[in-house]
């Protein structure tokens, strides 16, 4: 009896030391569970550039945001931001990424990735753009557009990129009765998804996200971080942004030329739980009676990360035409972003970028 007795208290023992052992081993380093990051993300090993682990975490922002889920092939729309007609544009709150680079001259485009996560209209689209393809494809997206550059026009049939084009498919409305506005065209995704049906376009996707997340708002921390409350940023007289950090909500509020930057179906200022300021630099293509511009997106170079009122350096480079961005810490660990829209600013590195 006394044997008995005597087994079942080691064994008591052991399963006390095991669950004690498995409650350390669930938080490596002393993080706490609420501040790593999720399954499909990754922390980086330098103190001075990674989210900081100790501390309360932020909670996440109550803005409806869906994280990309892998498996879901998102769709990426070329949208118009060319002066003032194009505004309010829609649907910009819902995508997940939001790209900007120069189109011509001076002028933005922009283009949102949407994760299952489409409104019910989104534009104005506008025509296709080489090095916005190659971004779209890097998420295996669906690239919605309407017309291209003659550098688009060979690349997508060239990449075998799943595509909707409004100068065939009627996908496509218009928000006004003026037959010389070319700034008013809309899309839906009911629209979208019935041309992916008839072309037989898959709509899911074997291949990785790009980016991993955090599980909640986790601020950046240590000693290589900046101050990060007012970012401005200048492309030209027509593409002049500013975000301002709001500490209650834990974004930027996005203004674009001294104005609030607003969104058509919600009514609602946009906003970015992160920024990516990617330099990468720009020449006019030779001969372009439209000063079309050419980016070299693929390579490397330098940039910041933005979120939560601070600012990191970062590195960023792109081996090839269909291949990933990656966006890394100095110290080579990949970038890890907030639970939240990230804008991802596309550029020239002599244009000018404030970051306070």
């Amino acid at each position: 009896m006394k044997n008995k007795l005597r087994i079942c208290a080691n064994i008591a023992m052991l399963f006390i030391a095991f669950a004690i052992f498995s409650g350390c081993a669930s938080t490596p380093g002393g993080l706490s569970p609420t501040s790593s990051p999720t399954d499909n993300s990754q922390q980086t090993t330098d103190p001075s550039v990674i989210p900081s682990p100790t501390g309360s975490p932020i909670p996440t922002p109550p803005n409806g945001f869906v994280l990309p889920r892998g498996g879901v092939r998102p769709i990426a729309v070329m949208i118009d931001n060319q002066g003032k007609r194009p505004l309010p544009q829609g649907g910009l709150n819902k995508a997940q990424i939001i790209y900007e680079c120069l189109a011509e001259g001076g002028i933005t485009r922009l283009m949102p990735v949407f994760w299952g996560n489409m409104p019910e209209m989104v534009g104005p689209v506008r025509s296709a753009r080489d090095y916005f393809v190659q971004f779209a494809i890097e998420h295996d997206s669906i690239y919605v557009h309407i017309g291209w550059s003659p550098q688009a026009k060979a690349l997508i049939p060239r990449l075998g990129v799943a595509d909707v084009n409004g100068l065939y498919d009627s996908a496509f409305w218009k928000i006004t009765n003026d037959r010389n506005n070319w700034q008013d065209k809309y899309t839906s995704f009911d629209k979208v998804m019935k041309i992916v049906a008839s072309r037989g376009y898959a709509n899911t996707t074997t291949k990785d996200l790009t980016f991993k997340y955090n599980s909640v708002m986790t601020p950046l921390s240590g000693s290589s971080t900046k101050s990060a409350k007012k970012i401005g940023i200048n492309y030209n007289f027509q593409a002049d942004n500013r975000y301002e950090y709001d500490s209650a909500t834990k974004l930027y509020l996005r203004y674009r030329n001294g104005k609030k930057h607003m969104e058509r179906v919600s009514g609602k200022q946009l906003s970015a739980g992160n920024i990516i300021v990617q330099y990468v630099s720009n020449s006019t293509i030779a001969d372009d009676h439209k000063n079309r511009q050419e980016l070299n997106n693929i390579g490397s170079g330098k940039g910041w990360y933005i979120t939560c009122g601070k600012a990191v350096e970062i590195r960023w480079s792109k081996s090839g035409e269909t291949s990933k961005t990656r966006y890394t810490y100095l110290n080579g660990g990949d970038l890890v972003l907030n639970p939240a829209q990230t804008w991802i600013q596309v550029v020239p590195p002599s244009r000018p970028v404030s970051i306070k």
